[in-house]
């Protein structure tokens, strides 16, 4: 579903921090594009155990990124824009044409045998594995077009052609748009203003068992911050809180 306005401008500026902390800690990161591929390169890996590579540069013939595990192989292409645009139009999804298919389009081709394109070294070697594994029955090839904004009409409509020509029980043609790749930035980034209150009881002189207990999801840090919010504990069960509420009680009820 897509993001509204609100969650957008938080989500681009939380996920633009997590790209400086990647330029930052990484020396062979030098800006926000080469950290947006490494972050791709690493979110759509088949894990740490994996054959992980960057690829991206001339002649990459539309492959920054591939990840190998056994028969398995996760190809990428990312797009991102400026990120002057981005600071300046945080709110507004950047709109990508027909022309962001042309490369995961030259990278199925190259792979699959269809295009004299020259490929560098590295797209090279990512063919022969490729080419020595399509014979086994657990072969798989996962193309993902990452794309920091959001395709239009257009753009759309050439990305379903691309899936419809190569989508079979091997291969597989994945879009990832601006609303995929920062909502993980958003879970437990807004926090309520309003007074927090609980109100979780039971019969007197019993305690919480199994079958009755209530799960639910706090940031401790804001609870243990937030002065107006109180625990206070009637009949005296409070058993304990350590960096969590985790208690049996007869009641616990914000005051």
């Amino acid at each position: 579903m897509p993001l509204d306005e609100k969650e957008l401008e938080l989500g681009t500026e939380l996920f633009l921090q997590r790209l400086e902390e990647i330029v930052d800690s990484e020396p062979e990161v030098s800006d926000i594009h080469d950290a947006f591929e490494f972050y791709c390169a690493k979110r759509y890996s088949l894990g740490n155990s994996a054959s992980n590579h960057r690829v991206g540069g001339k002649d990459d013939l539309g492959v920054d990124f591939y990840s190998q595990s056994d028969h398995s192989y996760h190809v990428g292409q990312c797009k991102i824009p400026e990120r002057d645009w981005l600071e300046a139009n945080p709110t507004k999804p950047k709109l990508f044409g027909p022309s962001a298919i042309a490369d995961p389009r030259d990278a199925l081709r190259y792979l699959t045998g269809d295009s004299d394109l020259k490929a560098n070294e590295r797209v090279q070697q990512l063919y022969a594995l490729v080419e020595g594994d399509r014979s086994q029955d657990d072969f798989s090839l996962t193309m993902y077009l990452v794309v920091y904004g959001r395709l239009n009409s257009r753009g759309r409509e050439s990305f379903n052609e691309l899936k419809a020509e190569y989508e079979s029980k091997c291969f597989s043609v994945i879009l990832q748009e601006i609303d995929d790749l920062v909502e993980e930035f958003l879970v437990g980034a807004a926090h309520s203003k309003e007074e927090i209150t609980f109100d979780l009881r039971t019969d007197t002189n019993q305690l919480l068992r199994a079958p009755k207990y209530c799960y639910f999801l706090a940031n401790v840090a804001d609870l243990y911050k937030a002065t107006a919010v109180r625990l206070k504990v009637e009949q005296n069960q409070l058993v304990g809180v350590c960096g969590g509420i985790g208690v049996l009680f007869d009641a616990l009820k914000g005051a």
